[in-house]
């Protein structure tokens, strides 16, 4: 083992002793130097850019093609995105004749608590089912939007008349309670008379002795089997 003396040189993996570091002498290390505590098993390059590197944060376990295209897709961000602006359970007409992603024909069926397949789509139906609940029948049953109009829930009184929707209730179709005016004539040997008209003798004017028989409706083509305004029919979905 080598001794300290002035001017002594430490050799490459020479031991470092007490006696050697206490010595009145002076070593000139050569060997054993800043530099090679920095750069060799202990650098900033390796904290810096070997596990924990700027690079492999961008790049390699979380870049950027891995957030848009692997475990987070943009459609899984757009589903993300469309849950929180609009919750399950939310009600829209699609000019389409089918549902899109994420949607469910509003046609009455039956969701259930957890994973399962409806109407050929195959997810997790836990927040439908407790949205729409026992509101439209059993447990997890859909609203049937088909053929019917949407009423919203409620009462409110416009011009002194109470309109209200009870949440969840089909109605059937329904027209309101409502009187005709009509002036009566009698038709007979004396004559006819009216609220306007002269005695007029049936006989001599040629009059028949009864009135003709009224129409049982009003004859014209806006008879039908319902009663309803003008409109047009777009499918409505329910968001999963």
């Amino acid at each position: 083992m080598a001794t300290v003396t002035p001017g002594y040189t430490f050799t490459n993996d020479e031991v470092v002793t007490p006696t050697k570091l206490n010595s009145a002498a002076t070593p000139v290390v050569s060997n054993i130097v800043t530099a090679d505590i920095v750069d060799a098993n202990v650098t900033t390059a390796k904290i810096a850019d070997a596990n924990v590197t700027t690079a492999k944060i961008a790049d390699a376990n979380v870049t950027t093609a891995k957030i848009a295209d692997a475990n987070v897709t943009t459609a899984k961000l757009a589903a993300l995105t469309q849950q929180a602006l609009l919750p399950a359970g939310a009600i829209m007409p699609f000019a389409r004749t089918t549902a899109p992603s994420g949607w469910l024909i509003a046609d009455g069926s039956v969701v259930p608590n957890g994973n399962g397949t409806v109407q050929t789509v195959t997810a997790d139906y836990t927040a439908l089912y407790a949205a729409v609940g026992a509101n439209f029948g059993v447990v997890g049953t859909l609203p049937d939007l088909r053929g019917i109009f949407v009423r919203g829930s409620g009462p409110q009184t416009i011009s002194g008349t109470v309109y209200t929707g009870t949440f969840g209730q089909k109605q059937q179709d329904q027209l309101k309670a409502h009187t005709h005016t009509e002036t009566n004539y009698t038709f007979g040997t004396a004559g006819m008379q009216g609220a306007n008209a002269a005695n007029i003798n049936s006989a001599t004017a040629g009059y028949p002795a009864t009135g003709p028989a009224l129409a049982s409706g009003p004859g014209s083509t806006l008879v039908g089997t319902e009663t309803r305004p003008a409109n047009i029919s777009l499918l409505y979905c329910i968001k999963i």
